[in-house]
């Protein structure tokens, strides 16, 4: 992300970077280079300050970042990879364990476990709607998937109005996994139905750093996400089924 760094009260320009375990900056002043990379266990703050900066505290330094494209956007990614990286640090000893376990083990659950859902979920956006407010509308980019917490929605095609699928619970499992797979824009619409819904929004980005620092997760949230296509495919081609009979009757 490209931005500056306040270095007293003077602004340079740089660049911040993100990766599994740091975050690191680069700036330039009169000409040098400044590098430097922050392990995510020794950030104690992330907020907001100002108008467009974020501030970053270690408990030795402060670090003042500003004049980024999208700031809110930038703020909620890093938090949700320090938020998810601080809680695999306090995991990591207990998952390598029943990691080993598991692999010793006979049958190995290829479910997602309460612990896995904890880190992905960690990473989540809470966005709350009112009634028609749409989550995300069919052929525009996004890339992540989309869960009900509370209230209704629907997923809709825009050209026809056709509604593929009501949305009533959590239990009716995470959306928008098509452009998730594909990398492109959104097959449908996510439109919630009632006031006062709210969604999980898990951004791409922060799962593919999940799923680097924590390959076995990756395995177990495919076969969840498979499991959940062949469910909705299945009850498409059974609806398909049913309006044939019905044009033939």
């Amino acid at each position: 992300f490209n931005c500056d760094l306040w270095i007293g009260k003077i602004k340079a320009p740089g660049s911040i970077y993100i990766s599994p375990n740091f975050l690191s900056f680069t700036v330039t002043l009169f000409g040098f280079q400044k590098k430097e990379s922050l392990i995510y266990s020794k950030i104690t703050c992330i907020q907001k300050y100002k108008k467009n900066d974020i501030e970053v505290k270690t408990h030795t330094n402060r670090y003042v970042f500003t004049n980024f494209d999208k700031r809110d956007e930038v703020l909620y990614f890093i938090s949700s990879i320090w938020s998810s990286r601080g809680k695999l640090t306090q995991t990591d000893d207990t998952s390598q364990k029943n990691t080993k376990a598991k692999t010793n083990a006979k049958d190995v659950s290829l479910d997602l476990t309460e612990e896995d859902w904890n880190l992905i979920l960690g990473g989540s956006q809470e966005v709350k709607c009112s009634k028609d407010d749409y989550i995300v509308k069919e052929g525009e980019g996004f890339f992540g998937l989309v869960q009900l917490t509370r209230g209704a929605g629907k997923i809709q095609r825009e050209k026809s109005g056709e509604v593929l699928r009501l949305i009533k619970s959590k239990d009716d499992g995470i959306f928008g996994e098509i452009s998730f797979f594909q990398g492109g824009n959104a097959s449908a619409s996510i439109i919630a139905t009632q006031d006062n819904t709210v969604f999980n929004v898990i951004a791409g980005p922060f799962l593919c750093i999940l799923f680097q620092y924590y390959p076995s997760i990756e395995g177990r949230f495919y076969h969840y996400i498979s499991c959940i296509l062949a469910k909705r495919a299945a009850l498409r081609y059974k609806q398909i089924d049913c309006r044939e009979k019905e044009d033939k009757s």
